[in-house]
């Protein structure tokens, strides 16, 4: 070997430190804290792409397991409409046009019910305050001003 290939190779190594410096235990060299803090890098790296070749071929295999359990926990009318949305189907224009029109129907549908609910829930107050009036006009024996009869027995 010559000396310019032996330096070479000598240069992609890591520097050793030299005998005066001391790391953190105190001792001279490379110690062992040292040491140890580059298997535990090393480590790491090894277990991460350990990890990504496993993670991979998994995957979709469990978001197909996923997709297959919420399948069965859904109601029969739910799953039958999961059903009509199932990738891999090829729709016609008249399934879309269905679709879209069912949904226009639906935001239609909601937007008015919840413009008419405070109409009816005023509505149902008004009826309350008149059946109230009206028993309180009806009951029999008592005058203006005058307590109910439960209270005055007390």
């Amino acid at each position: 070997m010559n000396q310019t290939a032996t330096r070479s190779r000598h240069s992609r190594e890591t520097p050793r430190p030299a005998p005066e410096q001391r790391d953190e235990s105190g001792s001279r060299g490379p110690g062992l804290l040292a040491t140890l803090r580059r298997l535990g890098r090393e480590l790491s790296r090894l277990v991460r792409r350990v990890v990504r070749r496993l993670q991979a071929p998994l995957r979709p295999l469990a978001r197909l397991l996923v997709l297959r359990w919420v399948a069965e926990q859904l109601p029969a009318p739910l799953r039958w409409l999961g059903g009509l949305f199932a990738p891999g189907r090829d729709r016609g224009f008249g399934f879309w046009w269905l679709v879209t029109t069912l949904g226009i129907a639906a935001a239609v549908g909601t937007v008015v019910a919840l413009l008419v609910t405070p109409v009816a829930g005023l509505i149902a107050l008004l009826v309350v305050a008149i059946v109230a009036l009206v028993r309180r006009r009806s009951t029999p024996g008592r005058t203006r001003g005058e307590a109910p009869a439960a209270a005055a027995a007390a």
